[in-house]
């Protein structure tokens, strides 16, 4: 049987997207954008408790633009 795991037991918030969907949003590679994090070009929204990034799309275009953050 399937044990669902922390991470899909957790409510979906709305309007913020994976690291895949995000990067995907944006024409991009999702591991160009964990690159992205790494190299402190970007900001996720949010950090789970398992270490798993949400973006609001806004956000993350706004970062790439070099707009600053709120």
């Amino acid at each position: 049987m399937y044990e669902k795991t922390y991470c899909d037991r957790m409510p979906r918030s709305p309007g913020l997207l994976t690291t895949r969907e995000a990067a995907e949003a944006i024409g991009i590679n999702y591991k160009t954008l964990q690159r992205y994090v790494r190299e402190g070009t970007v900001i996720p929204t949010i950090r789970l408790p398992g270490g798993q990034m949400r973006w609001d799309l806004d956000d993350l275009k706004d970062q790439l633009r070099g707009k600053p953050r709120d």
